[in-house]
């Protein structure tokens, strides 16, 4: 089998959270099982030195993209770890930032652009995958760039693909004209059971729809999505779905996250030496952190960022509660950066690449009365049919002149083909 993972990041190359880690860790164990795995990702600014000297150039090629046409330099750079071959996509108008996260308004140009090439890079790398699995908003085009402009490619006519929802809140949605502009999508996939959500269009919508597959990060949490309080407004479109989705727990990698050989830690153990280790560990961090070192003290730790999708605010109310004389309370407060290769250590900080935070268009956290499921609807065009989403708009709450609404100068009328054109650069090794 030969599987393509998808995604925005992927450790040890750029990450910020949990994303990376399954980018990283889930190739790699279907690789040890036999399974032809690559991985795509951006040539971001931000990926370590160490990695791309190891980069071999694999080919370029120019890509029209938006509805007017224009043409983008594409360029594959490869490396292999691990068993696992990563593609990386070039273009130093979108990558050369820094930061793989910057704000919505560059984020959309920057992985619309970056899922297209996805698709146009295959026949040109000699990749058939049978699978197709993209994570998050960031890849949520491809599955209908796949089903629409790529339908009468090798991967249009034979790749299955799947979306995986790491964090439902975060959806690319803007407004629709921009998306349709910097996508140049037909006009039919704009339509409330397809990409449309109240005068936006949504990525990650687009993906729930045209995936042949949904799944997430458990089955608690794909329970939970699938309800008006925790579905983010697309609740409607998953229900609909919910024959395609599934839940399938998070693993961790055993040759990173393994305490008897972690270089991170004050003191390594197994199984056998658990309780000193930790207690050494714990030992070391309050010395860190200048506590009072004393085993006797009930010592919390936290690594999170500060939100409520991670329970913070139910801790919140009772926080003077329980830090009393005996307890000790220490946070690690994480703002999505891209971390690189280093890892939260309990000895001296090792030095982080700045990224700025995850960019995406949010909304209070209050919650909704759970409504019915609208009736679905069956236009030609779309190869699944979904209800029309009927909760209020994302913006909603903000003021007007917070919104995007310029739409960009209309180029030249060139057909948008969904494919690389001829280019007069090297051919592919």
């Amino acid at each position: 089998m030969k599987v393509l993972f998808v995604g925005s990041e992927c450790y040890p190359f750029a990450k910020t959270g949990g994303l990376g880690d399954v980018m990283s860790a889930l190739p790699k164990a279907l690789a040890a099982e036999g399974v032809d795995v690559r991985v795509m990702m951006p040539k971001y600014a931000c990926i370590p030195d160490q990695y791309k000297e190891r980069m071999e150039y694999v080919c370029h090629f120019d890509m029209d993209i938006t509805s007017a046409g224009i043409m983008k330099y594409v360029g594959v750079m490869k490396l292999e770890q691990d068993g696992v071959i990563y593609y990386f996509i070039d273009n130093e108008e979108y990558f050369s930032n820094g930061n793989p996260y910057t704000s919505m308004a560059e984020d959309l140009g920057k992985f619309i652009f970056f899922d297209k090439a996805v698709l146009a890079s295959l026949p040109v790398i000699g990749f058939e995958p049978d699978v197709i699995h993209c994570h998050d908003w960031q890849a949520g085009l491809v599955p209908v760039y796949l089903h629409t402009l790529f339908r009468d490619s090798w991967a249009g006519q034979h790749s299955k693909t799947i979306i995986t929802v790491h964090n439902l809140k975060f959806q690319g949605q803007h407004e629709l004209g921009l998306i349709k502009y910097l996508s140049g999508l037909p006009d039919y996939v704009f339509t409330p059971d397809q990409l449309e959500i109240n005068d936006d269009a949504n990525m990650l919508k687009g993906a729930l729809v045209y995936s042949d597959i949904i799944s997430t990060v458990s089955n608690t949490y794909a329970g939970e999505i699938k309800t008006a309080e925790y579905g983010e407004y697309l609740d409607p479109v998953i229900r609909y779905h919910h024959m395609k989705l599934c839940g399938i727990v998070n693993g961790i990698d055993y040759d990173i996250w393994n305490p008897a050989t972690d270089e991170k830690i004050a003191q390594k153990f197994d199984v056998n030496s658990v309780i000193e280790g930790k207690k050494a560990n714990k030992r070391a961090l309050q010395e860190e952190l200048g506590l009072e070192v004393d085993d006797g003290k009930f010592m919390i730790a936290l690594i999170s960022r500060l939100t409520d999708q991670k329970g913070l605010d139910l801790i919140a109310p009772i926080f003077e509660q329980f830090i009393d004389g005996n307890t000790q309370f220490a946070a690690s407060l994480s703002t999505r950066r891209c971390s690189g290769t280093s890892r939260t250590s309990t000895k001296a900080p090792s030095p982080r690449t700045s990224c700025t935070p995850m960019s995406g268009r949010t909304r209070s956290t209050r919650r909704r009365t759970p409504s019915s499921s609208p009736p679905g609807s069956s236009p030609a065009a779309s190869p699944s049919s979904s209800p029309s989403a009927t909760a209020p708009s994302r913006s909603s709450g903000r003021p007007a002149a917070s919104r995007t609404r310029s739409r960009p100068t209309t180029g030249p009328t060139v057909p948008a083909t969904g494919s690389p054109s001829t280019s007069t650069g090297p051919t592919c090794s």
